[in-house]
C-alpha cells in the first residue's frame, strides 16, 4: 500500500549548500530500504518521473505518469505545459488577475492562463521549469534545491527553496518542502504529481481509482 506524506514549511534560515548536481535530465534512483518502492527524479523541475510500488500481486509497477523521454519535460504538450510530476513555484495554484499586494506595493507577475485573467504555477518560468541542484542523496533520500532571485517573474524577494523525497519502509512516500525568502512574498510549494494505480496494465480509465488524503488544512478558491 502507498502513503503520501507532503509537509511544507516557511522559515529564515541560512543559505541552502549546493554541491555540483547531475544534468537536467539524468536520472536520480532511490529506494526504500524494504524494497517497497523505488523512484527516479530528475533536476528538472526536482521532477518525479518514475515510481515502482508493488500490487497486489507483488509485482513492482511504475504508477507515476510522465515520459520515457526525459527531455520531454521541457517542452510544452498540444494544450500547453503538462506539469507532471515536478515541484511548482513560487505560488502554485492560480493569482487571480496575476496581480498581488505586498504592504501597499502592487505586484504583476504573468498572466499565463485563461486568456491573460490568471498567473498559473508561478509564471512561465516557474519552479517546474528551473534545474535543480542536488543537496545530498542516500540510498532512500535525495534533497533538491533551487534559488530564486528578486524580480523573476515579477515576485519580490529572493527565496531559497529545498525539497527532500524519502522513500520509507512499508511503502512510504514522504516529501518535504523547504522555504526561506529575505523579504514579504507569497510562497505556496507543491508537488505536482499524477498517478495511474494500475500502471496502465488493465485498462486505460480511471474509474474505480480513488486517492485520499489526510490533510489537517485546505487552501480555498473562489
Amino acid at each position: 500500500m502507498l502513503f503520501v506524506q507532503v509537509v511544507l514549511a516557511v522559515l529564515l534560515a541560512p543559505a541552502l549548500a549546493a554541491p555540483s548536481s547531475p544534468g537536467p535530465f539524468d536520472g536520480v534512483n532511490i529506494s526504500a530500504k524494504d524494497g517497497s518502492v523505488k523512484a527516479t527524479f530528475i533536476p528538472y523541475g526536482a521532477t518525479l518521473t518514475n515510481f515502482w510500488t508493488k500490487d497486489k500481486y507483488g509485482k513492482l509497477r511504475d504508477i507515476a505518469i510522465g515520459y520515457d523521454d526525459k527531455t520531454l519535460y521541457a517542452i510544452d504538450g498540444k494544450f500547453g505545459r503538462q506539469y507532471l510530476g515536478p515541484v511548482v513555484g513560487r505560488y502554485a495554484n492560480r493569482i487571480k488577475n496575476a496581480t498581488f499586494v505586498v504592504d501597499g506595493v502592487t505586484y504583476h507577475v504573468p498572466a499565463n492562463e485563461h486568456d491573460g485573467k490568471n498567473s498559473l504555477h508561478g509564471g512561465f518560468n516557474g519552479f517546474d521549469a528551473r534545474t535543480w541542484k542536488v543537496d545530498s542523496q542516500k540510498s532512500n533520500e535525495v534533497t533538491f534545491s533551487l534559488v530564486d532571485p528578486s524580480g523573476t517573474e515579477g515576485f519580490p524577494g529572493t527565496v531559497k527553496t529545498k525539497v527532500t523525497y524519502t522513500l520509507n519502509p512499508g511503502g512510504e512516500f514522504k516529501m518535504v518542502l523547504k522555504a526561506v525568502a529575505d523579504k514579504k512574498t507569497p510562497i505556496l510549494l507543491s508537488g505536482h504529481h499524477f498517478w495511474n494505480f494500475e500502471a496502465y496494465e488493465e485498462s486505460q480509465d480511471l474509474i474505480g481509482h480513488f486517492a485520499q488524503i489526510k490533510s489537517s488544512r485546505a487552501i480555498e478558491v473562489d
